[in-house]
């Protein structure tokens, strides 16, 4: 299961725009997260990482208050992916 405070960080982000956060990539076992690409210490394994999207919101707008989050330090991490996702984790902060 996805560490359930990732999910209220993903949670205050739809009440944010007001529209679902519709996730793309939670918790990945090791094996799949090898056939997508992912690095072998992922935060997709340990349960602390999501991708995701908003409809109507691009990718760069999502990053750019994802990275206000982190600048708070309710993230660790945070970047825009070429599918118009966004990647966040929460690492090793909590």
């Amino acid at each position: 299961t996805i560490d359930i405070r990732l999910v209220k960080i993903l949670d205050d982000i739809r009440d944010h725009y007001g529209k679902p956060a519709i996730i793309t990539s939670g918790v990945r076992c090791k094996k799949h997260n090898k056939a997508v690409g992912g690095v072998e210490n992922s935060w997709h394994t340990r349960r602390k990482a999501a991708d995701f999207y908003i409809k109507g919101i691009s990718s760069s707008e999502l990053n750019r208050y994802c990275s206000v989050l982190r600048d708070q330090g309710s993230l660790r991490y945070c970047y825009a992916i070429d599918s118009g996702a966004v990647h966040i984790d929460i690492g090793g902060i909590f």
